[in-house]
């Protein structure tokens, strides 16, 4: 009896997998109909790095799909080379995505430095004197400002340390670096983890 049970759970899982490998499909194709729309971006930097990272994503999921097909056994292909490619488009997108993540923070700490010249210009009966001065710069509350930096921009910097993350599993992957397992498994981690709270 307790055999029967544990193989109809087997069974349910295992439809359960299938059907989540349906529904990665979609969000490939759906990911990939994204990207189109950041085509016409009016910021050439946002444009390249999210139209980029957006269809090398969408191919990252092609890849996944076909190497779960190949492992159904309803496929056959050579599954190391498409899980070489996997790696290279998830490599691609996380890169496109650090750049993006790099170019915001520029943008967002050009814009502080421009508001603090600002603040001292008008002096502080302005009301631009509620936003705090450059995180970087070097007064004696330099880590409190770079704290409450990071807290007012904390999606951007959230997303880029996830991103950090992620960029070294496809490198290791890949050969480019040579991280032991557990270091890999720490990093994947702590990614779930992240992408848990950006819900």
């Amino acid at each position: 009896m307790f055999m029967l049970r544990l193989g109809r759970c087997v069974d349910v899982l295992y439809s359960s997998m299938q059907t989540m490998h349906m529904l990665r499909l979609g969000r490939c194709v759906d990911v990939l109909y994204s990207s189109m729309q950041t085509m016409h971006l009016p910021d050439p930097t946002l444009r390249v790095t999210l139209t980029a990272s957006r269809i090398a994503s969408s191919l990252y999921l092609l890849c996944d799909h076909m190497l779960w097909l190949s492992g159904t056994g309803l496929v056959a292909m050579d599954s190391k080379q498409w899980s070489q490619w996997s790696n290279k488009f998830w490599l691609y997108s996380i890169t496109m995505n650090l750049v993006r993540d790099v170019y915001e923070i520029s943008n967002l700490l050009k814009a502080n430095t421009y508001v603090t010249s600002q603040k001292h210009y008008f002096g502080h009966s302005s009301r631009i004197d509620v936003i705090p001065g450059n995180p970087l710069d070097s007064s004696p509350n330099q880590y409190l400002k770079l704290i409450e930096w990071i807290v007012r921009h904390k999606n951007v910097c959230v997303d880029t340390l996830k991103n950090f993350c992620d960029l070294w599993i496809p490198m290791t992957a890949l050969g480019h670096t040579r991280l032991s397992a557990q270091t890999i498994g720490f990093l994947g981690l702590l990614s779930s983890l992240i992408a848990i709270l950006q819900d």
